[in-house]
Order: C-alpha cells, then sequence, then structure tokens
C-alpha cells in the first residue's frame, strides 16, 4: 500500500524558495523516497522537526500516527543537492562499484577520541556506508581532539600520549547525539581545514569536555590558541566533494532503524594517528585506554 504525506514541518533556510509540494514522502513496502530538488544551491540548510518521524516504523506497517521518540534523531543537511533516495539493508543487494578514494592530502599527528559501541553497532555503521555508497572505509569510530600537529615527532608525540592518564583520568561521557548531518567542507571556509563530503552523528560539548580538551592541549603543547567550543562528531562515511553519492536520507534512515547509535556513549580510548596525506596511508601509532569509573 502507497501511502503519501506532506513533509509539513519542513524548514527550509536558503535563498531558494521552495513549496511544500515539492517535500512529498512516499512510504511502500519497497522504498522511502524524498524526491530530488529541480534546482540545487550551493549553500542550504534543511531541518526537519523530529517529532514529525516519531519512532522507526516498518514500511509495510506505516501509520501516520506517531508520538515522539527520544530515540529518533533530528536531521540537519547544509547541501540539498544530494537528497536523493533513502536505502536500507534490506533495499541494496550486494556491493556497489567502488568510489574514487578520498583525495584530499591530510597533514601531521591527531588525535582520536574512541567509543565504547553497542553490538559493535558504530563499526557496522561504517561499514554499512561502505557497502551501499562504495566509498573508502573509516578506519575506526571516533571523534577528532586534535588535528593535524607537525610540531611534534612521532616519538614525543607517543611520550606525551602516555602521559594521557595523569592529566586526564577519564574523558566525560558523551551524550546521545544531538542529530544526524551530512555535509561538504572546502577548505578555507570558517572552520573547515579540509575538502571533503561526509555523513555524521552530530555529538554536542559541555564544559567537562571543553577542560578535558584544554588539558589536552597544554600537554601536547599544541602551539595554536583553541579558538571557539569542541564541535564533536562521529563521521560514519567519507567522500570526496564533487559529486558527492552520500545523502542524508540514506543516514537519516539507517540510524532510525538502528536505535542504539543514538544512545549516550563512553569514550574508552584516545589514540594517536599519523594523518599525513590521504585516508588510505594513515596508520595508528599508539592507544590508550581510560580506566572505568
Amino acid at each position: 500500500m502507497l501511502v503519501s504525506t506532506l513533509l509539513s514541518s519542513l524548514i527550509v533556510t536558503s535563498s531558494y524558495s521552495l513549496l511544500p509540494s515539492q517535500f512529498m514522502i512516499e512510504y511502500n513496502a519497497a522504498n522511502m523516497k524524498l524526491p530530488s530538488l529541480a534546482s540545487k544551491p550551493e549553500h542550504a540548510v534543511v531541518v526537519a522537526d523530529p517529532t514529525f518521524w516519531g519512532p522507526f516504523v516498518p514500511r509495510d506497517t506505516f501509520t501516520t500516527s506517531s508520538s515522539f521518540s527520544e530515540e529518533s534523531p533530528s536531521v540537519a543537511e547544509s547541501d540539498v543537492s544530494s537528497i536523493g533516495e533513502f536505502d536500507s539493508e534490506d533495499v541494496v543487494q550486494g556491493a556497489v562499484s567502488p568510489r574514487i578514494p578520498l583525495q584530499w592530502v591530510f597533514k601531521g599527528l591527531t588525535l582520536w577520541l574512541e567509543y565504547e559501541q553497542y553490538d559493535n553497532d558504530l563499526t557496522k555503521a561504517i561499514e554499512h556506508a561502505v557497502r551501499v555508497y562504495g566509498t573508502e572505509r573509516i578506519p575506526v569510530a571516533h571523534s577528532t581532539a586534535i588535528y593535524g600537529m607537525t610540531h611534534l615527532s612521532e616519538q614525543e608525540a607517543i611520550g606525551k600520549l602516555a602521559k594521557v592518564s595523569e592529566v586526564i583520568k577519564r574523558w566525560p561521557d558523551m551524550d546521545r547525539p544531538q542529530g544526524v548531518t551530512q555535509d561538504i567542507a572546502q577548505e578555507g571556509r570558517p572552520g573547515q581545514v579540509c575538502s571533503i563530503a561526509w555523513a555524521e552523528l552530530t555529538l554536542s560539548t559541555n564544559n567537562d569536555h571543553e577542560r578535558a580538551l584544554d588539558e589536552l592541549y597544554k600537554l601536547f603543547d599544541v602551539p595554536a590558541k583553541r579558538e571557539g567550543s569542541w564541535t564533536p562528531h562521529i563521521s560514519l562515511a567519507y567522500d570526496n566533494p564533487e559529486n558527492t553519492i552520500l545523502n542524508l536520507p540514506d543516514t537519516f534512515s539507517y540510524v532510525m532503524q538502528h536505535p542504539s547509535l543514538m544512545k549516550e556513549r563512553r569514550v574508552k580510548a584516545i589514540s594517536l594517528w599519523n594523518t599525513e596525506g590521504k585516508m588510505a596511508n594513515w596508520q595508528c601509532l599508539d592507544r590508550v585506554f581510560f580506566t572505568n569509573p
């Protein structure tokens, strides 16, 4: 049975004007679609009220009545040109052709925060993106704490990593994600240090996180002063920004079907990576695990 319902809670902020009728969602037993937009603005923000979606409902039992579920993510996208079809494990048949590997050349030494997982859910989400999109696999689910350090040698950085537990006994827990985001970054824009497309679980910071990050900057003698608050997230997929295959409905649909992705998490470890070169060249140099409370 095909049921169509208007996404009346969709808010569009851009220089491009859209009529509500352009956002019609079609539900059936096979897939869930958002029609592509006729015009593709370079910068647009699409925000859907999560209360519209409610808890995930199997496609063959869709109902228009729903109540808000705290496991349902909010949605934010700043490049609506990527909106296409929902894709799920129920629909995808086999692997797609591999995409061109990520071409951006990264730099330096980088610190990642690594998380506890619920039945390996973050790793499975990353592997799902590889299977669906054919993109390169992100080595480990993580949030970046410090990126691109060039003032330390590998051995110097490894020595400092060994002292992390002296200044940070345990990294403060991360609250449940605030939303799901798919975006395109371009080097040179405010706060953007590379040119890539990505899909993420968007996290939030607090005073405890900011204090821990300050301690980390001090320990590693980072010469650049911190500007603004930390913007933690867990990337699920990376792609080249040109004609990216990533799209928000795919990610949103997958997260709704795997609600553990929306849970709070403990940071289990901090790892040091050499991120010089392309993603295929990244190497983990060392890892320190935080103690349980």
